[in-house]
């Protein structure tokens, strides 16, 4: 321990006096030790100690050798060879080689470890929903012999080939409209649809169940770096983005979370040197306990008012996002959104801004078309917006919000790169077709006011719009007038279309363009 101390005051004493005589001559010199005494696991020490070093032998020998792409073996020689020559730089003799050696036996033995569950056994565990997310974690638990049993709204064969796997390997059911009303478990997984205020999961943690999901044991777990990305808004795109923009400089990246792809049982396969980015509902951040290294809140409107008791439950769900971040985690704010004062100053990080309304001192923010990257002031060209293919300037914050999350991890010429070569996320200003010289555009996913406008401003002229569905008791007063302007001939169907008919025609903007 003394011999660790020692190496750590040494090593970091240097590096920090390197980072202040920089920024005295005005280079930004990134942080080098992060509290690498407060990590759970050699691999997360090692991803905190001595940060320049790991990511050059990463980057000049590690992925050279292989990385993790040659299979486990060659994986674990590569560790190996890897620490052998971190222990070597630390120093000229064996006791630094077998210092670095040591960390790498460790490294390879958590790196062998299987996912933790066998704790689980002999706990009855109640699985609240057997959708696409929860149907790995049912698997998962059953190979490890835990008691488990499902609860859905369907009957039996509506579960399909799913349900009959779960089955054969010993899973128990609960089924039908019922299905919430007997919840006698010690841990119980939810599915994201059924929030934990429900009356039901209530009585359970009132009784002494254990409340968690597939994707709070996902974070619990997961042995590489987290990018966790949520918001009203954007959020499918700017984790895209960023998973991309990671992607096209190398790195292995394991997207999923509300994006659709469960995660769970892929945390064998998961390397410490990987990247997860997740797309987080504020159902599944609902009472959600994660600490991901980089966290971001793409904006907040009011969405999912059908779900959520009222507005602030759902602000609180996103807050969870940070809430159990570590002092070294980054919180991405969106800068002139009107709630990032109450995140920032509740972050228990650092905080980092993306901004289109101006210049920030730390953070990435778009002025006259050029985007650029600032630290503590100093700013220095990206790229310009229009080297960006999807349109719309919601998707140029969701950039910045991306160049956030891997600043320091790719080069900006691969920024470049993929600006102009990714074209986009399906159902989001989406191009279908062009027909008599119409051309149609799919923007689905603009399911809330805010979503509808941003795309609506991202057409240089008047369109004609086809809107209406599903009531999540949204205001839709703020529509209006966007529609009034950027709107030719409005097409409304389905339960929402009276309400958006009304907010239209008695609104100002519609009355005044009715007097012209």
């Amino acid at each position: 321990v003394a011999y660790s101390m020692e190496l750590y005051f040494d090593f970091a004493g240097y590096s920090m006096m390197a980072i202040g005589l920089g920024k005295m001559l005005g280079f930004q010199i990134p942080v080098n030790f992060r509290f690498p005494y407060i990590s759970k696991s050699v691999t997360e020490f090692w991803r905190r100690w001595h940060i320049s070093l790991s990511g050059w032998f990463r980057d000049y020998l590690y992925i050279p050798l292989g990385g993790n792409r040659k299979g486990k073996a060659r994986t674990w020689l590569n560790r190996f060879l890897v620490f052998f020559a971190t222990g070597l730089w630390h120093g000229a003799s064996w006791t630094f080689v077998l210092w670095g050696l040591w960390h790498g036996l460790f490294s390879v033995l958590e790196d062998c470890g299987a996912i933790p569950v066998d704790k689980l056994k002999g706990k009855r565990i109640g699985v609240i929903g057997f959708g696409v997310s929860n149907q790995p974690l049912v698997r998962v638990l059953l190979r490890s012999g835990c008691d488990v049993t499902v609860c859905d709204r369907r009957e039996r064969a509506q579960l399909g080939a799913a349900g009959d796997e779960a089955a054969a390997q010993g899973a128990k059911f609960v089924l039908g409209t019922d299905y919430l009303e007997h919840l006698n478990f010690d841990v119980i997984f939810r599915t994201p649809g059924v929030l934990p205020i429900v009356p039901q999961l209530r009585k359970a943690a009132q009784n002494g169940a254990i409340l968690t999901s597939e994707m709070e044991a996902f974070c619990n777990l997961c042995p590489c770096r987290i990018i966790a990305i949520t918001g009203s808004d954007g959020k499918t795109t700017t984790s895209t983005i960023t998973a991309e923009l990671l992607r096209a400089q190398g790195y292995t990246v394991h997207l999923g979370g509300n994006i659709g792809t469960p995660l769970f049982d892929r945390i064998p396969d998961i390397r410490p040197e990987d990247f997860a980015v997740l797309e987080l509902s504020s159902f599944q951040l609902h009472s959600m306990h994660c600490a991901p290294d980089v966290a971001i809140i793409t904006n907040i409107s009011p969405n999912h008012l059908d779900v959520h008791p009222d507005f602030e439950d759902y602000v609180s769900a996103k807050c969870s996002i940070y809430r159990g971040q570590r002092p070294d985690g980054c919180l991405v704010l969106n800068a002139k959104d009107a709630h990032t004062p109450r995140f920032a100053a509740e972050a228990p990080g650092h905080v980092r801004y993306f901004s289109s309304i101006g210049p920030v001192e730390n953070g990435v923010y778009c002025a006259d078309g050029v985007i650029y990257r600032a630290h503590d002031g100093k700013a220095e060209k990206i790229l310009d917006a229009a080297e960006i293919r999807i349109p719309g300037a919601h998707n140029v914050e969701n950039y910045m919000a991306a160049l956030l999350a891997v600043d320091g991890l790719v080069r900006d010429e691969t920024v470049r790169r993929v600006a102009r070569e990714f074209a986009g996320v399906e159902h989001r200003i989406e191009f279908v077709r062009e027909l008599h010289g119409v051309r149609y555009y799919n923007d689905s996913i603009a399911t809330s006011p805010t979503r509808t406008i941003a795309g609506l401003r991202a057409f240089p002229h008047k369109v004609v719009l086809i809107a209406g569905g599903y009531d999540k008791h949204i205001p839709f007063a703020p529509l209006a007038p966007e529609v009034v302007e950027h709107v030719k001939t409005l097409i409304l169907c389905g339960a929402t279309a009276d309400a958006i008919e009304r907010a239209v025609v008695e609104s100002e903007a519609y009355e005044t363009a009715a007097e012209r």
